[in-house]
């Protein structure tokens, strides 16, 4: 079996997607190891910006 990484940006969306499929959100922000307000931020920003790739839906704004 082979391990695949996958990019902090292909998590959160795998996590929204999650969420959208009618996963609970406090078991996706469980198994993501996030909060679930955390979680709701990400399912938000998702929904509002709909951005094609999904790059610019996880700005942390930190340095």
């Amino acid at each position: 079996m082979a391990l695949v990484v996958l990019s902090v940006v292909e998590q959160r969306l795998d996590a929204v997607r999650a969420v959208l499929a009618g996963s609970d959100v406090m078991e996706v922000a469980a198994g993501f190891g996030v909060h679930r307000s955390t979680v709701h931020r990400w399912v938000g920003r998702y929904l509002t910006e709909q951005c094609a790739d999904g790059r610019s839906l996880w700005e942390t704004g930190r340095d």
